[in-house]
């Protein structure tokens, strides 16, 4: 996977910390897995293009 991938991921599990106003790293496996899944959702409708 690319390094953009990974800065994307990073960025979107950043977001979905403030958004739910606290800090990535209180993310339950849960969260992680979901934020993963719109990453790949969103990396791939890059594709689509």
């Amino acid at each position: 996977m690319s390094k953009a991938f990974f800065d994307e991921l990073h960025i979107i599990d950043l977001m979905a910390a403030l958004s739910q106003g606290r800090q990535s790293e209180y993310h339950t496996p849960l969260d992680i897995d979901k934020i993963r899944a719109a990453a790949l959702i969103s990396q791939n409708r890059h594709w689509d293009i």
